[in-house]
């Protein structure tokens, strides 16, 4: 196929703005980019991302029913056509994604795969590729590998679900090579698969030395204080309890600030109940006066609280990798930053080359990252550079070039 054609193509994710979620953020930047690319961008996502309308009262019972009927219609964006049509994300609405794809002509469809986004009690949408593959391509982007929930005592089965629908996917888009490594490891690798790592979903715009001040001021902190910050929304996989058992062990010149630090629109619960351990955690431990929350910031009002920290550690569990929006976001607005290290490295992310990482879970190895940085400016500064240039080779009409190229490669492909 002729990458000259202009694509009608269909997003496929669980959240979309403005419900709260990294993947919703991605989802919204790529179809901006891909859109301001000449192509025809269509958005399957849940209820409640329908974008609100002014409208004036029913006058009628009439017509009361009669816009009850069109709730669900798809809506123009800017950029994008929405469809706000899904909200169990079970079987029958994946006839609903076949239904959309047929009525709009769509020459491919491009599933934005995180299991909390789609009801990890529902395995539904892993077997999208059955109901679709007939009717258009359908190409699968793993924010992650993780799995759903099943049934009690699934056990391996989960994982094979997983694998099965990037086996049973015409393509298949990686955004770490980690994921990658394990879909090759385990004998699931894929005829037509490439890596693109995500990008920022939080442009970093120009901060002054008066709004620093001003951030240190409300939060009583003055220039002596060395800021630590935290910046995304709390989960688990986080770290963010590592950071605080850290804090512990650091004098009381050392503050937590927690940029953002909310539960998200997915797998909700379970984020709720770890910020709630979280807050405890703090508590118990006498650092309440040490740690600060900004809660949740419109996307205009990130980088000055992001500029106003000495660093940013992001103690992933799982170690740091490039399928991580705030990390991206971290080092797009070229801050010191520290993160855990990953089984498999890397090259983009280099200990000592644009960031400092220490080993997962340990709590002694954050300390001394964190003192390393405080004690040396010029360091801190110098991988603060780094990780922006970094970054810059993640921009977004980079990232929506790199997946046109890959939509054209699988048009192209038999089967």
């Amino acid at each position: 196929m002729s990458q000259e054609k202009k694509l009608k193509i269909g997003l496929i994710t669980g959240e979309f703005p403005p419900m709260q979620g990294g993947i919703g953020d991605f989802t919204h930047h790529l179809a901006q980019e891909m859109a301001e690319q000449g192509h025809d961008v269509h958005i399957l996502t849940h209820r409640k991302a329908k974008q609100p309308i002014k409208r004036e009262p029913s006058k009628t019972v009439g017509e009361a029913f009669q816009r009850l009927g069109t709730v669900w219609e798809p809506q123009s964006l800017d950029y994008a056509t929405i469809h706000p049509r899904f909200r169990r994300w079970n079987w029958g609405e994946m006839s609903n994604i076949a239904d959309i794809a047929i009525r709009q002509d769509l020459d491919l469809l491009n599933l934005q795969y995180q299991p909390a986004a789609f009801n990890m009690r529902n395995p539904a949408v892993n077997f999208l590729p059955l109901r679709v593959n007939a009717i258009t391509k359908l190409v699968t982007t793993f924010h992650d590998l993780r799995t759903p929930f099943l049934f009690p005592k699934a056990g391996g089965l989960r994982k094979r679900v997983v694998y099965k629908l990037a086996q049973r996917s015409h393509g298949v888009i990686l955004t770490n090579p980690a994921n990658k490594h394990e879909l090759s490891r385990d004998g699931f690798g894929t005829k037509a698969e490439t890596l693109i790592p995500i990008g920022n979903n939080t442009p970093a715009t120009h901060v002054n030395h008066l709004e620093i001040d001003e951030n240190r001021k409300e939060l009583g902190v003055d220039e002596s204080i060395k800021l630590i910050g935290f910046f995304g929304f709390l989960n688990k996989s986080k770290g963010c309890d590592h950071l605080i058992e850290a804090l512990e062990q650091l004098d009381d010149q050392y503050h937590l600030l927690i940029i953002g630090g909310t539960a998200g629109a997915s797998d909700t619960i379970n984020n709720e109940l770890y910020i709630e351990e979280i807050k405890q955690m703090i508590s118990a431990k006498g650092l309440d006066d040490r740690v600060h929350w900004t809660g949740y910031l419109q996307p205009n009002r990130v980088s000055a609280w992001i500029k106003t920290t000495d660093m940013l550690v992001l103690p992933y569990q799982d170690g740091v990798s490039t399928r991580r929006g705030s990390l991206m976001t971290a080092m797009a607005h070229g801050m010191p930053i520290i993160s855990t290290q990953a089984e498999l490295i890397n090259p983009l992310l280099q200990d000592g080359e644009n960031m400092l990482l220490a080993p997962v879970g340990n709590t002694a190895g954050l300390v001394e990252r964190i003192n390393q940085f405080a004690s040396n400016p010029d360091l801190a500064q110098t991988l603060g550079d780094k990780a922006k240039a970094t970054a810059d080779s993640f921009s977004w009409p980079n990232i929506a070039k790199q997946t046109l190229d890959f939509y054209y490669s699988v048009l192209e492909s038999e089967g």
